[in-house]
């Protein structure tokens, strides 16, 4: 059990709020960290497996696979959840390592940096680099104001500039589903007042 210590409830508090600042800042590095050893146990899996650059397609997924399955049983995870992760821990690594360098610095939390993934994934290369550094600058200014940056906050920023340089057409933005429930769907509970 963490050390109590003896102090008025105001000052105690205070003290909490930084101890879990700090624990989340560390949390941050430590997932990045995390983020860089599964690429690199995936490339030396790779490597073990005896992939080339002359290797199948088939090949390199069974590696792949075999790579997923064994980090699963590492982790004690579902193989899903560490696909997920290892596709993550590639991207982040590659095209997206100014995330990853966010993430580990602490400007952005896991959740922004999975947004940065999910809206720059089937982007143009410079429409991808554009968004991922509109995330990187908005958490960089809320950092430089003393605040942190919702990701809702982050990933408006970021459509916003994905939408303006990479527009979906008007007929795939139809024929996509819209979202059940959420809060935009359920009215304020001052506008039942009559």
């Amino acid at each position: 059990m963490p050390a109590v210590l003896e102090l008025p409830p105001h000052a105690a508090l205070a003290f909490e709020l930084e101890a879990i600042a700090v624990f989340e800042s560390m949390m941050r590095r430590l997932q990045a960290d995390q983020y860089r050893r599964i690429q690199r146990a995936r490339d030396l899996a790779a490597e073990v497996e005896g992939i080339t650059d002359s290797s199948t397609a088939s090949q390199r997924d069974m590696a792949t696979r075999s790579f997923v399955a064994e980090l699963a049983t590492t982790l004690g995870q579902h193989e899903a959840s560490v696909s997920r992760l290892v596709a993550e821990a590639h991207r982040l690594t590659g095209p997206r390592s100014a995330t990853l360098g966010a993430l580990e610095a602490g400007d952005l939390a896991l959740t922004q940096a999975r947004s940065v993934l999910e809206l720059t994934r089937d982007a143009p290369a410079e429409v991808a680099d554009a968004v991922e550094q509109v995330a990187i600058d908005a958490a960089a200014d809320a950092v430089a104001r003393g605040c942190v940056p919702t990701n809702a906050e982050v990933r408006r920023r970021m459509r916003r500039v994905r939408d303006r340089m990479h527009p979906e057409p008007l007929a795939d933005r139809r024929a996509r589903p819209r979202p059940i429930g959420g809060s935009a769907s359920i009215p304020h509970p001052t506008a039942w007042r009559g």
